[in-house]
């Protein structure tokens, strides 16, 4: 939960929640996106959004935040090719607080759009 809710240094709360959920976690690539996006049916979801400056690829993860009960459960693992060129400068513009469902990055002056498709699945589109 800590890392749906804008922590200080998301970078750093992405990193520690994989060694946690995957032992001993992943090679992280450059975090551009880490919040919570909601469903249309208003379920929660921690989505983050890593960019892979060397081949340009967005690796986009959806997850089911834990509970008291449960852990948190990775839905979605997807990779996004040729929505943003290889060296690209890729950042997260300042969100739309009257809009949960959509996350905007800007690359090079172009604009993505990320919203869940259903309850799991990210869609980028350009704007």
């Amino acid at each position: 939960r800590q890392c749906m809710s804008n922590p200080p240094n998301p970078a750093e709360c992405w990193s520690h929640f994989n060694r946690l959920l995957s032992p001993p976690g992943r090679q992280p690539l450059q975090l551009v996106f880490l919040g919570e996006v909601r469903t249309r049916s208003e379920a929660s979801r921690l989505v983050a959004v890593e960019y892979d400056p060397k081949t340009g690829e967005l690796i986009c993860t959806t997850i089911v935040p834990g509970t008291i009960i449960a852990r948190p459960q990775i839905l979605y693992d997807m990779r996004f090719h040729g929505y943003v060129p290889p060296g690209a400068t890729v950042r997260a513009a300042p969100r739309d607080p009257n809009d949960p469902y959509r996350f905007v990055l800007t690359a090079d002056g172009s604009k993505l759009v990320g919203e869940l498709a259903g309850d799991i699945r990210i869609q980028l589109s350009h704007e």
